[in-house]
């Protein structure tokens, strides 16, 4: 569940970045709401994952997530080898963190 709670975190970091772009620094009403939150979800769910995951792996995989994605954005418009190991190191984090949990 914890692994779960941090992979959601992950995703909400995504939509807060993406909604940081988007609020045009913070001038936009509704693009703004959404940000804080996505914002106070992400560190919600990062909290929640804390009660069983240790701080720095949970830190290290909640920021690995978004900065996976935040580079591999502007690659999937492209559609090369980039993006198809881009995706592959993200399908194997994921096992990873699977794994983990079932041991």
């Amino acid at each position: 569940m914890a692994w779960l709670a941090l992979l959601t975190a992950g995703s909400l970091e995504i939509a807060w970045i993406l909604g940081l772009k988007y609020s045009d620094g913070f001038t936009r009403f509704w693009p703004s709401v959404a940000t804080l939150l996505a914002i106070a979800a992400s560190f919600a769910m990062l909290s929640l994952s804390l009660k069983s995951v240790p701080f720095g792996t949970a830190y290290a995989v909640w920021t690995g997530i978004g900065a996976a994605e935040r580079a591999a954005g502007p690659l999937r418009i492209i559609r090369n080898k980039r993006v198809r190991i881009v995706r592959r190191i993200e399908i194997h984090l994921r096992g990873i963190s699977t794994h983990q949990t079932h041991q």
